[in-house]
């Protein structure tokens, strides 16, 4: 393992910028000599390996445990935040479902390195709410997914014919950022009620997903309850990747779910590509939610920064530019 250096100064996030200037500037023709040059050493410690090593896991027990403690609060103090601005960045969610099963966690280290935003992760065991498809991914590959990227916002779709298990189950090991369950999976509107309320309880972010059959008057009730942070709209049937864009089906509802409102997160989800992508926009999405696009990409950076481009610039809060506020 390498050394590391001590320096004499105090201030090392000063002398730090004034290296890599240094280095820019061509004062320094490396930022290596530019650290010999204008960094005195105090101490250089050779680290333990092993001693690194039980520090990983030491580290990797507490972070899990206080990831889940805090989550909640977590979750309290970015929707009062959100609340407080008239803000909005657009979201690129990379859909695992089109990634290499077989490689999954380099697909998904990749597609963020990109310029994905989210990881959308689908669950489908194949029943009725799935359209009776059956996915690769449950809530073991959440938990690997969390281990290799802990940074990441893991958006995680659960369309199962028991939601609640499964959501039960992604709860308790404490790695999702948001939860989306399949409406129609919920045997009743109290069932899903409750459900929205566990997973807000949790810590999570709640999802609520509408198959292109469903209207939006089903899920009206928990819409003016405050109990949903952000509903997908599928623009295509539940379960299969690579299918068209249904804009007869989606466009509306994100119209009118837009309107009456203006601080729900909107995601589309199914036949996203840089064509469709501004038409959802323009209609009320904020979350762009794109698989086969992406990943059967020559380019996968290309492909994000082209959905990017469906999105207003970034603005100020007082600034409104999305479709819907001009």
């Amino acid at each position: 393992m390498a050394q590391v250096i001590i320096g004499e100064s105090a201030e090392a996030p000063l002398l730090g910028c004034a290296v890599l200037a240094s280095a820019l500037a061509g004062v320094h023709p490396t930022i290596s000599e530019a650290v010999e040059a204008m960094v005195r050493p105090a101490r250089r410690i050779k680290p333990d390996a092993d001693a690194a090593k039980a520090f990983d896991a030491l580290y990797d027990r507490v972070y899990r445990h206080g990831f889940s403690a805090l989550k909640p609060l977590s979750h309290r103090t970015s929707t009062e935040a959100t609340a407080a601005s008239d803000d909005r960045r657009g979201v690129v969610a990379a859909s695992l479902l089109a990634a290499d099963a077989g490689h999954l966690g380099d697909a998904a280290d990749a597609v963020l390195h990109a310029g994905a935003d989210w990881l959308h992760v689908d669950v489908f065991d194949g029943s009725k709410a799935s359209n009776g498809a059956l996915s690769s991914m449950g809530p073991q590959t959440v938990k690997a997914l969390r281990k290799r990227l802990p940074d990441a916002y893991l958006d995680v779709h659960v369309g199962c014919r028991d939601p609640s298990a499964v959501v039960e189950t992604l709860l308790a090991d404490g790695c999702s950022s948001g939860l989306t369950f399949q409406f129609e999976s919920c045997a009743s509107l109290d069932a899903a009620r409750a459900l929205a309320v566990e997973i807000r309880k949790g810590g999570c972010d709640v999802g609520l997903c509408l198959a292109p059959e469903t209207p939006i008057s089903a899920i009206a009730s928990l819409l003016d309850a405050g109990l949903v942070d952000m509903v997908d709209i599928l623009a295509v049937a539940p379960g299969r990747g690579g299918q068209s864009f249904d804009g007869a089906a989606a466009l509306p509802k994100l119209r009118a779910l837009r309107e009456k409102y203006p601080d729900l997160r909107l995601q589309v989800d199914g036949g996203i590509d840089s064509t469709t992508a501004s038409d959802a926009v323009d209609a009320g999405a904020d979350v762009l939610v794109a698989g086969s696009y992406i990943f059967r990409a020559g380019d996968a950076a290309e492909a994000v920064a082209a959905l990017r481009e469906a999105f207003p610039p970034e603005t100020s809060p007082r600034e409104k530019r999305w479709p819907w506020q001009r």
